[in-house]
C-alpha cells in the first residue's frame, strides 16, 4: 500500500483483505523505528471507501468516506503524533466528503465534494479558511507559499493553476493532472504531447515556488505506447515511473530521477 512520510514519521495503509479494505488500518511509525501506532481502522465505520490522508511533520490528516442511509459522508480528521487525540477539524454535511487533504508547514488544503462542482479550501496556520476563488477546483497540493490545484472536477481533464498565498494571485500552469508539491517545487504530469518533439518529450513539468519558471523534462520514450506516472518531488529531485508497455507480456517499469539543480529557474 501507499507510504507517506515526513522528516520524522512514516504512515501507511495496511490490509490483509484480498477483496477489499474490511480490515484496513491507517498506521504510523517513527522513521527511526518502533511500534506502529494505529491512527484509524475501517472496521469502525459503515460501508467505507479508500482512505485519503496526508502528513505534515507530526500532524496526520485523513478522511474515510462512509455510506450511511444512502449518502456518503467524510469529515476530515486530525491527529498529532504520537499520542494526540483524534479530532474532526473539517466537518462534512450529509452527502459531502472532505477529500484529498494536503498540508505543508501548517497550511492545509482540501477538496470539498458533494455538490455539482467540487471546490478547494485553504486553512492557514492562524486558523482562517478561504476558498481558492475558482470553481470547479480539485486535487489540491500545498507547497512553500502556494497551493496548486486543477480547475476542473476530479477525474475530468482540465487546466492546472496555483494560488500564491502571500498575494492571493492565481497563476495558470497549463493542461495537467494531479499536481504534486514538494517543499518549494511543484511537479505535475500532462497528457498533452509536445508538438515540436512528441516522441521524446516525457510529460513531466516542474516549477519553482514563484511559479515564474516552468520547465519540461525531456527523456527519450522507449516506444509510442509508453506511459508516464504522476511525478513526485522532494529533496531537490523529481522522480516518476516510465512504463515500456510495447509488449504487454514484457511490461517494464523504469524509475526516472532528475536533479532539480539542472533547471535554470
Amino acid at each position: 500500500m501507499t507510504v507517506k512520510a515526513s522528516a520524522d514519521w512514516l504512515t501507511w495503509l495496511e490490509t490483509t483483505d484480498p477483496f477489499g479494505l474490511r480490515d484496513a488500518r491507517l498506521l504510523a511509525m517513527p522513521r527511526r523505528g518502533g511500534v506502529p501506532i494505529v491512527i484509524d481502522e475501517l472496521k469502525g465505520y459503515a460501508t467505507a471507501s479508500f482512505p485519503m490522508w496526508c502528513i505534515d511533520g507530526a500532524d496526520v490528516y485523513w478522511t474515510i468516506p462512509e455510506t450511511r442511509t444512502g449518502q456518503t459522508v467524510g469529515p476530515l480528521r486530525h491527529k498529532h503524533l504520537a499520542d494526540g487525540a483524534s479530532e474532526i477539524v473539517v466537518p462534512a454535511q450529509p452527502g459531502q466528503t472532505i477529500a484529498l487533504p494536503s498540508a505543508y508547514r501548517g497550511v492545509l488544503a482540501y477538496e470539498v465534494r458533494g455538490g455539482p462542482e467540487a471546490h478547494v479550501n485553504i486553512r492557514l496556520p492562524d486558523g482562517t479558511t478561504r476558498d481558492v476563488g475558482v470553481s470547479p477546483a480539485s486535487e489540491p497540493t500545498a507547497g512553500d507559499g502556494f497551493v496548486a490545484f486543477k480547475r476542473a472536477n476530479v477525474a475530468t481533464a482540465g487546466q492546472l493553476a496555483a494560488v500564491l498565498l502571500a498575494s492571493g494571485t492565481i497563476v495558470s500552469l497549463g493542461i495537467g493532472e494531479q499536481p504534486r508539491a514538494g517543499e518549494s517545487w511543484l511537479a505535475w504530469g500532462s497528457w498533452s504531447p509536445d508538438p515540436l518533439d512528441p516522441a521524446s518529450a516525457s510529460p513531466v513539468f516542474i516549477s519553482n515556488s514563484t511559479l515564474a519558471c516552468i520547465a519540461r523534462f525531456k527523456r527519450p520514450l522507449p516506444n509510442a505506447n509508453s506511459t508516464v506516472s504522476i511525478p513526485s518531488v522532494a529533496g531537490g529531485r523529481v522522480a516518476w515511473l516510465l512504463s515500456d508497455n510495447d509488449k504487454p507480456q514484457l511490461d517494464r517499469l523504469m524509475l526516472v530521477v532528475e536533479d532539480l539543480r539542472e533547471l535554470r529557474c
